[in-house]
């Protein structure tokens, strides 16, 4: 299943399921071309394995609007910097949900290596203590 987090971080909103058209089993890892994620499965409705396709778009406006909060570049490479109005936590997921990152976020600029982090798509979250919001960035 790829998914999408609320805004909130109450829960989240499936963007594909892997049943009928769409196949079942994900197989392999996923590639990224762009901003497309593509994959495949080992099974569909027909018998036989599909390719996937998903348009993810890129975005942290979720971060900008809400929170004060801009990270750039996006897509990135070997260094995010991060502004803030608050002092707070950044997090970084993968598109599984798993922890790839945590980092204190000082009011200002905070720079963060991220040399030894796979490229791919990822989910940053940024909390300040009373509030949250996440977004979603690319390394190449």
């Amino acid at each position: 299943m790829l998914f999408k987090i609320n805004k909130d971080g109450t829960g989240y909103d499936t963007l594909m399921s892997f049943t009928g058209v769409n196949g079942k089993k994900p197989y392999g890892t996923p590639i990224i071309v762009g901003h497309t994620l593509y994959g495949m499965t080992s099974e569909s409705s027909t018998g036989f394995g599909t390719i996937f396709k998903f348009n993810l778009p890129v975005g942290i406006d979720e971060l900008s609007a809400e929170m004060g909060v801009n990270i750039f570049p996006n897509p990135f490479t070997n260094e995010l910097r991060v502004t803030c109005e608050k002092k707070g936590e950044l997090f970084l997921y993968d598109l599984e949900g798993k922890e790839i990152l945590h980092q204190k976020a000082i009011a200002g600029e905070t720079k963060i290596n991220t040399e030894k982090i796979a490229s791919g798509f990822y989910l940053i979250k940024y909390t300040d203590g009373s509030r949250s919001a996440t977004g979603r960035i690319v390394k190449y």
